[in-house]
């Protein structure tokens, strides 16, 4: 009934729109295209912020006075945004181009949206925050330095451990690579120059000539395993068999292959402003991550030195004595302050990530949800995973599912039912997509416990 409704109401909403350009500039929907309509009625509103990020606002008619606040400004005219609007739930979004990797300035700017919103339309009796990839932890980051301002948190596939555990586990992946490949190259794997386009053609090189040999393909597997990362990420291939050794290598390259490229510019952009190295290994044993690692990927990575006629014990040794990277106090502060990861969350968080997300791990969120554990703030958080092979793969049916669940949440003060057959349900009956909610429970972070 909704989505005829929807379809009933695009007839008409061109003329019924009232569009405000808060600034000469054209609104925004998701990251840059230009907004001048939403199918369901809302008056726009566009304009910029003091350091010019470019912001976006829609509000419907029959506004209840929620109101999601993103980094990105995503989807404002998307499935999943127009269901937020035909149940009175506004929208405001910003641009990240003037945020690179400091999510304590998108968490501000955020702020900054909800006052300029609520300035333009009045106070809002629910703000949420919610984000996606680097918006999913600008929301938590957002929620944990401003907890007077929004009353609960959407983060959907964000990392959301903070930076410096995030870039630790991509840091093993690189590490072990480099070690067991090419221990004489000059490759950095710190301290990042701006030479992107260089840098990321020679990690490629590299990962493509191993992947050539049984040996290659063996230690490859061993990097991903150590580091905790998925398997199967590229939703254009089938997904591998637990037992096909073979199959889920294959997988694992192109995933390193694909994530390979954070090894540069990703880290280099948190280095910049932090002042130096953000990630580090000193007193880390490779051996007992992997020991610790998934069952499977055990197994496969077994399979594949025995295939290789390798021996696993000889190469942790190499790693043992291959030199580290020493921990940088004041680089490491700075981050620590941007997110000081505490776990003591003090509203609803709901995260989503997806089980195949080549650049945002969902071992990650294990070591978030583990720290509110320990703070005793178990009962705020429920994180929810897509069994989907992609960055931020979801369907609008999924990402309404878990709108409203929060909305539930705060009607009721009591979380509804958010196991995988409930939030199928509910994303079946919206009808905007793939249903595929999956009871995953991902292996505990390894780095998230250990510190300099």
């Amino acid at each position: 009934m909704m989505k005829n409704y929807l379809k009933s109401a695009a007839v008409a909403v061109v003329g019924a729109v009232a569009l405000v350009l808060a600034s000469g500039s054209a609104g925004l929907a998701q990251r840059g295209a230009p907004l001048t309509s939403t199918t369901f009625p809302t008056t726009l509103v566009t304009g910029t912020l003091a350091d010019s990020t470019a912001y976006t606002l829609a509000k419907p008619e029959m506004w209840n006075g929620t109101v999601l606040v993103d980094l990105d400004s995503l989807g404002m005219n998307a499935d999943y945004s127009n269901w937020l609007y035909a149940h009175g739930v506004a929208r405001a979004g910003i641009t990240r181009l003037n945020v690179g990797s400091l999510m304590d300035k998108a968490a501000a700017d955020m702020v900054e949206a909800l006052d300029i919103f609520t300035a333009r339309f009045g106070k809002p009796t629910r703000p949420i925050v919610w984000g996606n990839s680097l918006g999913g932890q600008a929301a938590v980051v957002a929620a944990q330095r401003y907890p007077d301002r929004f009353v609960a948190a959407l983060p959907h596939c964000g990392g959301l451990m903070g930076w410096s555990a995030y870039l630790n586990t991509n840091f093993d992946v690189a590490y072990v690579l480099k070690t067991l490949l090419d221990p004489a190259s000059d490759l950095p794997l710190v301290h990042i120059p701006d030479n992107d386009a260089a840098l990321n053609a020679r990690w490629t090189a590299l990962i493509e000539n191993a992947q050539k040999t049984p040996q290659g393909r063996a230690r490859i597997a061993l990097a991903a395993a150590v580091g905790q990362a998925p398997v199967w990420t590229v939703a254009s291939q089938p997904e591998p068999a637990l037992d096909d050794a073979v199959a889920r290598e294959e997988a694992t390259y192109r995933t390193v292959l694909d994530f390979s490229r954070q090894f540069t510019g990703l880290r280099r952009r948190l280095e910049a402003p932090a002042g130096g190295a953000t990630s580090w290994n000193t007193g880390v044993n490779y051996a007992q991550l992997f020991e610790k690692a998934d069952a499977t990927d055990r197994r496969t990575v077994t399979e594949l030195y025995k295939q290789a006629g390798l021996a696993l014990d000889d190469d942790f040794k190499a790693i043992a004595k291959a030199p580290r990277i020493a921990p940088e106090a004041g680089p490491l502060e700075y981050v620590h302050k941007m997110y000081p990861f505490d776990g003591h969350i003090t509203m609803p968080v709901m995260g989503m990530n997806s089980t195949g997300d080549p650049y945002v791990w969902s071992a990650v969120d294990s070591g978030f949800k583990a720290a509110v554990q320990r703070a005793g703030r178990q009962d705020l958080l429920r994180l929810t995973y897509v069994h989907s092979a992609g960055h931020c793969a979801f369907s609008g049916a999924e990402r309404v599912a878990t709108f409203q669940v929060i909305l539930e949440r705060l009607d009721t003060g009591h979380w509804p039912d958010t196991s995988a057959a409930a939030l199928n349900a509910r994303a079946a009956a919206v009808n905007f997509g793939a249903q595929r909610f999956w009871d995953h429970v991902p292996n505990s972070l390894q780095r998230a416990a250990q510190k300099p």
